[in-house]
Protein backbone atom coordinates (compact mmCIF):
# COMPACT_ATOMS: atom_id res chain seq x y z
CA UNK A 1 0.00 0.00 0.00
CA UNK A 2 0.85 3.92 -0.55
CA UNK A 3 1.00 5.94 2.24
CA UNK A 4 0.13 9.91 1.80
CA UNK A 5 2.17 12.18 2.93
CA UNK A 6 2.54 16.12 3.30
CA UNK A 7 4.95 16.66 0.11
CA UNK A 8 1.96 14.78 -2.24
CA UNK A 9 1.23 16.70 -5.03
CA UNK A 10 -2.16 17.95 -6.32
CA UNK A 11 -4.83 20.51 -6.07
CA UNK A 12 -5.64 21.81 -2.62
CA UNK A 13 -10.01 22.20 -2.05
CA UNK A 14 -9.24 25.92 -1.75
CA UNK A 15 -7.62 26.05 -5.14
CA UNK A 16 -10.71 23.78 -7.15
CA UNK A 17 -13.05 26.55 -5.53
CA UNK A 18 -10.90 29.51 -6.72
CA UNK A 19 -11.03 27.96 -10.42
CA UNK A 20 -15.27 27.00 -10.14
CA UNK A 21 -16.00 30.54 -9.16
CA UNK A 22 -13.85 31.97 -11.87
CA UNK A 23 -15.84 30.23 -13.96
CA UNK A 24 -19.07 30.98 -12.52
CA UNK A 25 -18.54 34.74 -13.04
CA UNK A 26 -17.43 33.98 -16.74
CA UNK A 27 -20.59 32.58 -17.53
CA UNK A 28 -22.63 34.94 -15.99
CA UNK A 29 -21.00 37.45 -18.11
CA UNK A 30 -21.64 35.26 -21.42
CA UNK A 31 -25.03 35.12 -20.21
CA UNK A 32 -25.87 38.27 -19.91
CA UNK A 33 -24.05 39.62 -22.93
CA UNK A 34 -26.08 36.79 -25.00
CA UNK A 35 -29.09 38.17 -23.21
CA UNK A 36 -28.70 41.72 -24.81
CA UNK A 37 -27.68 40.73 -28.38
CA UNK A 38 -30.87 38.51 -28.61
CA UNK A 39 -33.00 41.82 -27.05
CA UNK A 40 -31.30 44.24 -29.36
CA UNK A 41 -31.84 41.23 -32.59
CA UNK A 42 -35.49 41.24 -31.97
CA UNK A 43 -35.93 44.92 -31.87
CA UNK A 44 -34.00 44.92 -35.60
CA UNK A 45 -36.34 41.91 -36.43
CA UNK A 46 -39.58 44.15 -35.48
CA UNK A 47 -38.59 47.59 -37.42
CA UNK A 48 -37.33 44.78 -40.39
CA UNK A 49 -40.72 43.70 -40.32
CA UNK A 50 -42.50 46.89 -40.47
CA UNK A 51 -40.37 47.89 -43.06
CA UNK A 52 -41.09 44.76 -45.17
CA UNK A 53 -45.25 45.60 -44.47
CA UNK A 54 -45.12 48.69 -45.31
CA UNK A 55 -43.33 48.36 -48.44
CA UNK A 56 -45.51 45.41 -49.66
CA UNK A 57 -48.61 47.69 -48.73
CA UNK A 58 -47.00 50.32 -50.78
CA UNK A 59 -46.31 48.61 -53.75
CA UNK A 60 -49.50 46.68 -53.67
CA UNK A 61 -51.46 50.00 -54.36
CA UNK A 62 -49.01 51.13 -57.19
CA UNK A 63 -49.89 47.47 -58.90
CA UNK A 64 -53.33 48.58 -58.28
CA UNK A 65 -54.42 50.80 -61.61
CA UNK A 66 -56.59 53.31 -59.36
CA UNK A 67 -53.52 53.54 -56.40
CA UNK A 68 -56.10 51.41 -53.69
CA UNK A 69 -54.55 49.86 -50.95
CA UNK A 70 -55.21 46.49 -50.50
CA UNK A 71 -58.31 45.35 -48.56
CA UNK A 72 -57.96 43.91 -45.00
CA UNK A 73 -57.92 40.12 -44.68
CA UNK A 74 -57.04 37.30 -43.00
CA UNK A 75 -54.96 37.08 -39.23
CA UNK A 76 -53.14 40.07 -39.83
CA UNK A 77 -54.61 42.07 -42.44
CA UNK A 78 -52.35 41.27 -45.14
CA UNK A 79 -53.67 38.99 -47.19
CA UNK A 80 -54.80 41.64 -49.91
CA UNK A 81 -50.95 42.26 -50.25
CA UNK A 82 -50.30 38.31 -50.61
CA UNK A 83 -52.57 38.08 -53.37
CA UNK A 84 -50.92 40.86 -55.01
CA UNK A 85 -47.56 38.90 -54.86
CA UNK A 86 -45.75 41.64 -52.76
CA UNK A 87 -45.73 38.99 -49.26
CA UNK A 88 -44.93 35.38 -49.17
CA UNK A 89 -48.12 33.42 -48.23
CA UNK A 90 -47.66 30.62 -45.05
CA UNK A 91 -46.22 33.03 -42.99
CA UNK A 92 -47.84 35.81 -40.69
CA UNK A 93 -46.88 39.24 -39.58
CA UNK A 94 -45.29 38.48 -36.18
CA UNK A 95 -45.18 41.76 -35.14
CA UNK A 96 -47.66 44.06 -37.25
CA UNK A 97 -51.29 43.89 -37.99
CA UNK A 98 -52.76 45.60 -41.00
CA UNK A 99 -55.88 47.02 -39.61
CA UNK A 100 -57.86 49.73 -41.46
CA UNK A 101 -57.24 50.20 -45.39
CA UNK A 102 -55.78 53.54 -46.22
CA UNK A 103 -58.38 55.75 -47.84
CA UNK A 104 -56.29 58.40 -48.82
CA UNK A 105 -52.98 60.09 -47.97
CA UNK A 106 -50.98 57.22 -47.62
CA UNK A 107 -49.94 54.67 -44.46
CA UNK A 108 -50.46 56.02 -41.09
CA UNK A 109 -49.75 54.82 -37.81
CA UNK A 110 -53.68 53.92 -37.52
CA UNK A 111 -53.55 51.35 -40.50
CA UNK A 112 -50.44 49.38 -38.61
CA UNK A 113 -51.21 48.17 -35.27
CA UNK A 114 -48.85 46.56 -33.18
CA UNK A 115 -49.93 43.08 -32.16
CA UNK A 116 -46.58 41.30 -30.17
CA UNK A 117 -44.93 43.16 -27.62
CA UNK A 118 -42.72 40.26 -26.48
CA UNK A 119 -39.24 40.83 -25.60
CA UNK A 120 -39.23 44.46 -27.78
CA UNK A 121 -39.86 47.80 -25.28
CA UNK A 122 -42.20 50.00 -27.39
CA UNK A 123 -39.39 52.53 -27.70
CA UNK A 124 -37.52 50.19 -29.36
CA UNK A 125 -39.97 49.35 -32.13
CA UNK A 126 -42.47 52.17 -32.05
CA UNK A 127 -46.03 51.65 -34.17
Amino acid sequence: MRKFGRNQEGFVLVELLVVLAVLGILAGIVVWVVGGIYATSQAQVCRMEQRIVVTALQASAAANLRGEFPAVAGIDGLDGARNSGFLEWGETSRYWRYDAPVVSGGLTAANLIRVNTAGVASGDCPA
